[in-house]
Parts: structure tokens; C-alpha cells; sequence
């Protein structure tokens, strides 16, 4: 609140002149009258009145600034994430146990049934986890079965090589 401004009396005016007075509260009353724009101001209240209400928020146009504070709340409205059933590798497992190397594809057939059981509960982590560790155990087991493989035959013509060469054995 401001204070209150006193003017100085002519000479003619006595102290309890009533329009001085009265020209005092009309200043008041100009001074407290609400701003150009503005719809409600809050009047003086005595011990035990209520307030009125302030009126309802107009939405703001679009591109002009709102405090953040006094913005409406945003709803943001997701979609579930379909599920995506990762690849299981069972058979590649299967094959690269039987044919190329048994203990690294019984590793990968174990991660393959851990995949399908992920799979059922929908839990992508670990299906896509236990997905990629049957893929990497199936793919080591033939490179390693295939290496094998090589060396067998490497060794093969290598020893058949050398008894072809060598001279026969003496006979007695």
C-alpha cells in the first residue's frame, strides 16, 4: 500500500473543510482503480468477509509466452511397444552340435531354449540376449568343426603324401 499523501491547506480552507476532504477520496479513489486490461482486483476486505472468486483463465493464443507455471497440464499419450519375438536359432544350434563341434552346441541349444522361454514371457532383454549368445556358440561351434574339418584334411593328404614317397618296406 502507498502512504498517504498529504496536500497543504490554502489559507481560506479550514482543516475539517468537507471538499477537501472529499477530493482526497476521490484521489484515493482514482489511485486504486484497476489497471487498463485487467478484470479483478482484490477490494479491501473487513474481519470475516470472504473474497471473490478471480475470474477463469482465458487459454493463450498460439506463439505468445505463458509462464510455465500457470500453462495447462500436457497429456502425453504413448503406445504400447509391440513385441518383437527374437530369432531363436534352434535348428542352426541342433545342426552345429551334431555336425561340427558337441560341446559348443550344447552351449548354443541351451541359449536357443532360453531364448523360446523369453520369448513366451515377452521379456525382449533377455531374449534378445540369450538370442545373440546361441548365435555366437552355434557360429563358434562350426568355424571351430569346419577348422577341424581343414586340419583333418590337411593332415590326411599331408601323411598319405609321405607313405606314397616313401620307399616300400624290405621284404624278408
Amino acid at each position: 500500500m502507498s502512504s498517504p499523501k498529504y496536500e497543504k491547506l490554502e489559507d481560506d480552507e479550514e482543516p475539517g473543510d468537507q471538499s477537501s476532504i472529499t477530493s482526497l477520496a476521490e484521489q484515493d479513489k482514482k489511485e486504486f482503480e484497476p489497471l487498463k486490461g485487467h478484470t479483478w482486483t482484490q477490494p479491501a476486505t473487513s474481519y470475516g468477509s470472504t473474497l471473490p472468486a478471480p475470474p477463469e483463465r482465458s487459454t493463450p493464443e498460439m506463439g505468445s509466452y505463458q509462464d510455465p507455471a500457470l500453462e495447462p497440464p500436457r497429456v502425453i499419450v504413448s503406445q504400447p511397444v509391440q513385441f518383437v519375438e527374437q530369432p531363436e536359432y534352434l535348428c542352426y544350434s541342433l545342426l552345429a552340435m551334431l555336425f561340427c563341434c558337441f560341446p559348443l552346441g550344447i552351449v548354443a541349444l541351451i541359449f536357443s531354449i532360453q531364448t523360446q522361454g523369453a520369448n513366451r514371457n515377452r521379456n525382449r532383454e533377455d531374449a534378445q540376449r540369450y538370442s545373440n549368445r546361441a548365435r555366437t556358440f552355434a557360429t563358434l561351434a562350426v568355424g571351430f568343426g569346419l577348422a577341424s574339418l581343414v586340419i583333418f584334411i590337411i593332415a590326411t593328404v599331408v601323411h598319405h603324401n609321405q607313405t606314397q614317397n616313401s620307399p616300400p618296406p624290405n621284404s624278408p
